[in-house]
């Protein structure tokens, strides 16, 4: 008898609180949560429209190949990391003389990367590590198109 008149007042309670229950568990951290977020959107978002580096490109080459790399850095995809900007410059590249040669006979460029007063060692490395990877690529690609070329394959009169 005592169960069954605490289950009939408890529920009769929870009859009589229920809007104050849902507003208080459930309506109110959903709109404190949209209203926070609301405020807060712009911390979350990342800003990919300003370059992270901003470099000088020093080209003492003038090859194909040197013209060919400075077209990459300046690309639009690249553009969203690298900047090429001579008064504002963290960063300085130094494309050597034989830089072509380098790359065709499968030798290592030593492209230079000077860094600023004002630049980060750390963007440096990658910087170099994104040149690096590009430098790779062209040089396989350039030893595969060298023996292709190479080959005695004859042709087929047609």
């Amino acid at each position: 008898m005592k169960f069954k008149a605490f289950l009939k007042l408890t529920f009769i309670s929870i009859m009589k609180n229920l809007p104050n229950m849902l507003l208080t568990f459930s309506i109110f951290p959903i709109f404190l949560g949209l209203i926070v977020g609301y405020f807060q959107k712009d911390y979350f978002t990342p800003s990919v429209e300003t370059p992270i580096m901003s470099i000088s490109i020093l080209d003492e080459d003038n090859s194909n190949q040197s013209k060919n790399l400075i077209d990459f850095l300046n690309n639009e995809q690249m553009k969203q990391i690298i900047k090429t900007d001579e008064e504002e410059a963290k960063y300085e590249l130094i494309i050597p003389k034989g830089y072509e040669a380098s790359l065709l006979n499968n030798g290592e460029s030593n492209i230079e990367i000077h860094v600023k007063k004002d630049g980060s060692v750390r963007r440096a490395e990658i910087l170099g590590d994104i040149i690096d990877r590009y430098n790779e690529e062209i040089s396989q690609g350039l030893y595969i198109e060298d023996k292709i070329v190479q080959m005695d394959i004859p042709q087929e009169e047609t």
